[in-house]
């Protein structure tokens, strides 16, 4: 079975995905690949999953970040980021050739695929490819979503019906002060603004509005589907970890053990010079923001509160991106009738 650690970008799911890792049940991802959401934002061509073939399987992951898998081999170290400005290395111990061969070789063996039978096949092939083992107590194997891709998430108990999604929210002023101060690293690529992002670049895209429809998604879904959706305050993940982390086993149905109130990454806690992943809360938009810049974030949260549109109302570009692919979606049904 699977699970989908999600929550905005900045929004502290990386707290819930160090938590999940040392259970003995649950394989946790080492790395944010969201391999499994092509499936759900792109148009599934089912003759090339009839016919099991590579090549398409192939470019449909690229549009993930599969092969960061392969580029972190390179970088030799897996980076933990506590804070926007406090990050830990830790050692990559994954050979992505390896991995990579015993995963088509395991897709090869299949009768047929599937997208949940490829996302379980990744990613029981990574933890067997990270452990150097086989593990028959395994029940769940975890990733990190892409939570710009929510709208997509009510495909997800079709598309992958044994999948289970915890959502970590966090207050949106907090994700604006992460989103705003954190600092890439000199292997990463700034290019889509994801680190130092502009303050009135991200206000004017219309970030903090779809900050706020994404959270109003999930809260939908966890209502209908309550076995496939949880949502979990972050103040509560990190103040009260172990109630919270009990809530999170009830809804995984698995034991809970002690570790889940541990940070750890492979059995070793995650800790750096007394800062943690838990405890306190890191990059506090009060402390990094003017007053200007906290007002301005609650007044557009008001307006999203009265229009509900996950857009800029005062940008035209943040308007025709929103509306791009309503009108995109309705041409297409119109030609497919």
């Amino acid at each position: 079975m699977l699970i989908n650690i999600d929550g905005w970008f900045g929004g502290g799911k990386s707290v819930l995905w160090s938590l999940l890792d040392g259970h003995s049940e649950i394989f946790v991802d080492p790395v944010h690949d969201y391999s499994f959401e092509p499936f759900l934002s792109l148009e599934i061509n089912n003759e090339w999953l009839e016919k099991k073939h590579t090549s398409s399987l192939r470019k449909f992951l690229s549009y993930s970040e599969y092969y960061k898998l392969e580029k972190m081999m390179y970088d030799k170290y897996l980076p933990i980021h506590f804070s926007a400005s406090h990050t830990l290395n830790i050692k990559y111990k994954l050979d992505f050739y390896s991995f990579d061969n015993a995963l088509f070789d395991n897709l090869a063996k299949l009768n047929e695929w599937s997208p949940e039978s490829i996302a379980f096949n990744l990613y029981s092939t990574l933890d067997y490819k990270w452990n150097d083992t086989l593990d028959s107590n395994r029940k769940y194997y975890a990733s990190m979503g892409k939570a710009d891709s929510y709208i997509y998430y009510h495909k997800i108990p079709k598309v992958f019906p044994n999948m289970k999604s915890i959502v970590v929210r966090r207050t949106v002023e907090n994700i604006i002060a992460t989103r705003t101060n954190r600092k890439e690293r000199a292997t990463d690529l700034n290019s889509l603004g994801v680190f130092r992002a502009d303050f009135a670049k991200l206000v004017k895209s219309g970030e903090i509005e779809k900050i706020c429809d994404y959270f109003k998604v999930i809260e939908n879904l966890e209502n209908q589907y309550p076995d496939k959706f949880l949502l979990i305050e972050f103040h509560d993940l990190i103040k009260n970890t172990e109630k919270e982390m009990y809530k999170v086993s009830n809804f995984l149905n698995v034991k809970f053990e002690d570790i889940l109130v541990l940070p750890t990454r492979d059995g070793v806690i995650l800790e750096d010079n007394d800062v943690s992943f838990i405890g306190e809360e890191n990059d506090k938009a009060v402390d990094l923001f003017a007053k200007s810049e906290l007002d301005k974030i609650k007044l557009h949260m008001k307006l999203y509160s009265l229009h509900g549109m996950p857009c800029n109302i005062f940008s035209l570009k943040s308007i025709f991106l929103y509306v791009l692919p309503i009108i995109k979606n309705k041409i297409i049904k119109r030609i497919n009738k």
